[in-house]
């Protein structure tokens, strides 16, 4: 789920943004694989792990994507995939 920060009061809020994001698929070329295998909630889940809090907690603390602001009026979408990261199609 992809959110926006409100941090103008304390403590922070997150809003829902999921009309600016889409999750792509990557299909890749046959004999081709990607360098590693983790998923965002596996890598959050090990910190959790590793520093006794939630993933919920984790994924606050370091789940954080800084995106340029939009324009006013601007209708961007945001593709995300779990390796490439975050990028938008022009």
């Amino acid at each position: 789920m992809w959110s926006q920060i409100d941090d103008t009061g304390y403590p922070p809020k997150y809003i829902a943004q999921d009309n600016h994001f889409f999750t792509e698929s990557i299909a890749l070329a046959q004999g081709h694989y990607w360098w590693f295998n983790l998923t965002t909630v596996q890598t959050y889940q090990f910190f959790a792990d590793k520093l006794s809090q939630s993933r919920q907690k984790t994924s606050e603390q370091f789940g954080v994507i800084g995106l340029r602001a939009l324009e006013q009026d601007e209708n961007t979408t945001w593709h995300g995939h779990q390796q490439p990261g975050v990028y938008q199609i022009k």
